[in-house]
């Protein structure tokens, strides 16, 4: 029993296990299974080991001038308040480009998870505790969406080729 709970230990402070699992939930798509994967693996690469809930949708009523969005609600889970990170995808894409379109959002989902993203509304945003008003912020120029498409090409592939993703999560030293 002693060499069990040494192994345990060894495991959860080498960081070989998770001590957080995520709550992973796929609407509207036929395999849930896969993309419950993809995200997992996303999560992984992107160094997310914080208990998240996330909610993927893949929906056809998407604005015409977006394939992906996320965004931060509230729920209630045994008396907690609790973040549920919604990311919606456009379900009359290709499979590929639903794959690249995930891992994008899912990049925005680790910039929610670490604090490096705050939307408070429309209209004003925190970006590494700098504030930013108005304006697009779904242009390729704000420094969120910037880091988005960096590595949102890199992250499909990695899946597409099925290759072992390294955990090696994003820092301000590696950001463009």
């Amino acid at each position: 029993m002693k060499k069990l709970l040494l192994l345990i230990f060894l495991n959860v402070w080498a960081g070989n296990i998770a001590l957080a699992q995520p709550t992973i939930k796929v609407c509207n798509n036929k395999d849930s299974l896969k993309i419950i994967n993809q995200v997992s693996q996303y999560l992984a690469y992107l160094g997310i080991r914080e208990k998240v809930y996330l909610h993927v949708k893949f929906s056809v009523y998407m604005a015409d001038n977006l394939a992906g969005i996320t965004y931060v609600t509230k729920s209630i889970d045994a008396g907690q308040v609790i973040n549920v990170f919604v990311v919606r995808v456009d379900a009359r894409l290709n499979e590929k480009m639903q794959r690249l379109v995930l891992a994008h959002e899912m990049i925005h989902v680790k910039q929610y998870v670490k604090g490096e993203l705050e939307v408070l509304d429309e209209n004003e945003v925190f970006w590494n505790g700098r504030k930013y008003y108005g304006g697009n912020f779904n242009s390729r120029k704000t420094p969120w969406e910037s880091e988005a498409y960096h590595y949102d090409r890199q992250l499909a592939n990695m899946i597409e080729e099925n290759l072992p993703i390294p955990i090696l999560p994003l820092s301000a030293s590696n950001r463009p």
